[in-house]
């Protein structure tokens, strides 16, 4: 509920909410250029900062925009450590691809064999993908939070650590997984029916 709520508790919740919706509207215009990322990074860098701040238990976790080349920084590496965490999503791909590559040449030959060899490398690369998706969205929690202790990279990417957190506060993490996945479909589909009105009102405005 805290996790729902802390924004518009800060007294100055309006300027600062502006400020970074500015910096990812920017970032989303700009990603063509991949200038863009440099806004994602910034953001995500700011994520840190509010989390040591309901860490340290301010009663505003929501910090000034003052830091910008640290957020930076801090998103950079935060980067870093959710890629090197995601490598082996990268490593279970590749059955997907084989299997994919072995149907298309069954059935350019005829063979029956290679086809259901194919489709089931296929599917069993499809299911450890969705395995391993599962155990990244439980476990990102544990090294957002380890990161952000120190801001160091390496202790991000203690596995065992991360995982012994993960494992005592599995329903705490569950919980919150849900309520991100939640929040995230409410707050998408707002701002799919802001931008459908405002395309009405666009075109209201320029067909005439």
């Amino acid at each position: 509920a805290k996790a729902l709520t802390f924004l518009w508790e800060d007294p100055r919740w309006k300027e600062k909410l502006t400020i970074g919706t500015v910096v990812m509207l920017l970032s989303i215009a700009l990603s063509p250029v991949l200038i863009g990322i440099v806004g994602i990074f910034i953001v995500m860098g700011y994520g840190v900062r509010v989390l040591q701040n309901v860490s340290s238990g301010n009663q505003y976790p929501l910090p000034e925009w003052d830091q910008w080349s640290e957020d930076l920084t801090r998103g950079f590496k935060l980067v870093v450590v959710s890629l090197v965490w995601a490598l082996p999503a990268l490593l279970l791909t590749i059955p997907i691809v084989m299997g994919g590559v072995m149907m298309g040449f069954g059935d350019e030959n005829g063979s029956g064999f290679l086809t259901g060899i194919g489709g089931l490398t296929f599917g069993l690369g499809y299911c450890l993908v969705i395995l391993f998706s599962i155990f990244y969205m439980l476990v990102t929690p544990g090294f957002t939070v380890w990161f952000a202790r120190t801001e160091q990279i390496g202790e991000g990417l203690k596995l065992t650590e991360v995982w012994e957190w993960t494992r005592r506060n599995l329903g705490s993490v569950i919980i919150l997984m849900i309520a991100y996945l939640v929040a995230s479909f409410v707050i998408g589909t707002v701002a799919s029916l802001v931008g459908l009105v405002l395309c009405f009102v666009g075109l209201i405005v320029t067909v005439p």
